[in-house]
């Protein structure tokens, strides 16, 4: 009997601990049963029917393979993680050494029970798991292809849009350089014509400078070609009047010698300055005056002659008794 109680207590108190870890693992189990039930609920269906290893889902409730894949996968994953402890549990529960034995039959059951539901879980996961990995093998492969094929698409587009913009680029640079070439002429030829403009503007303005020139020139010449001939003229009008004024003066010789005692004196005729080329009109003016001076001197000269001729005549009528009207009709 105290064999027995101690037994008892010893199953107390190896199996409290071994239900708190059977119960995690169950509530793992169940997770994978839910996650199964949730995405492929077809093969969930077939779980309690006799046909369980031959029924997986079909391609009308796979959906989206590698969606699939990635669900069956991580279903897949958690049998495996509780796998290794329910496969320990459940050589426990199959030991049939009484000494060896630490369940009762209760927790036997319990484990064997989940065991042949885990059992049945793992092989419908595994198949799908296998079937889908397949498929999301070629999916895989496929989409690999396709995405090089873009790929490759998405590089030719890329170098045909960089070759067209290069041509644009190209075009544009061309036609920049064609603008600015034609800008270029045209400035050239606005600066050609310009400075043409200018040239003949300055020919111009020079052309007038010179007839400008020309015609003062003509002009001063004509100025002093008349003040010459002003200048002669007035010359020879004062010569003339001179010799006017000498032939008026000169006196008569007396015929007779014995009357006359006194001889008149004899008025030189008063020099007849040259007539000077003026070369300029300051030297015409001085010329001139000059002139006009020595014509001035010579007829007060004259005048002065004339006056002692008549007093000499008067003298010698007073001495010989000849009245001076007599004497100067003589002299005449």
């Amino acid at each position: 009997g105290i064999n027995a109680e101690y037994g008892s207590q010893l199953f107390h108190h190896t199996t409290q601990p071994m239900s708190t870890g059977f119960q995690k693992l169950c509530t793992r189990l169940q997770q994978a049963e839910t996650s199964l039930q949730e995405h492929f609920p077809r093969i969930y269906g077939t779980l309690n029917s006799q046909e369980t290893q031959a029924v997986t889902s079909d391609n009308n409730e796979s959906g989206d393979v590698l969606v699939k894949f990635e669900q069956v996968s991580s279903i897949f994953s958690i049998l495996s993680e509780i796998k290794p402890e329910l496969e320990k549990l459940k050589i426990k529960a199959d030991e049939k050494d009484p000494e060896k034995k630490i369940y009762g039959e209760k927790m036997v059951e319990k484990v064997l029970s989940t065991w042949k539901r885990f059992v049945d879980v793992w092989d419908v996961t595994k198949a799908e798991k296998e079937k889908l990995e397949s498929k999301a093998k070629e999916v895989q492969e496929r989409l690999a292809r396709e995405k090089q094929e873009q790929l490759k698409k998405q590089e030719e587009e890329r170098k045909k849009k960089e070759e067209e913009e290069a041509k644009k680029r190209e075009a544009e640079k061309r036609e920049q350089e064609e603008k600015e070439e034609k800008e270029r002429k045209q400035k050239e030829e606005e600066r050609k014509k310009k400075e043409e403009e200018d040239k003949r503007l300055q020919e111009e303005i020079k052309r007038k400078q010179e007839e400008q020139k020309l015609e003062e020139e003509r002009r001063e010449q004509e100025k002093k070609q008349k003040e010459e001939e002003e200048q002669k003229k007035k010359l020879a009008e004062e010569e003339a009047k001179r010799q006017q004024q000498a032939k008026l003066v000169t006196p008569a010789t007396p015929k007779s010698a014995s009357t006359s005692t006194t001889p008149a004196p004899t008025v030189a005729p008063a020099p007849v300055p040259a007539t000077p080329t003026p070369t300029t009109t300051a030297t015409t003016a001085t010329t001139a005056t000059e002139g006009t001076t020595r014509a001035a001197a010579a007829a007060a000269k004259a005048r002065r002659a004339c006056s002692g001729t008549t007093e000499s005549r008067r003298a010698a009528s007073r001495t010989t008794g000849i009245s001076s009207e007599e004497a100067l009709e003589k002299t005449r």
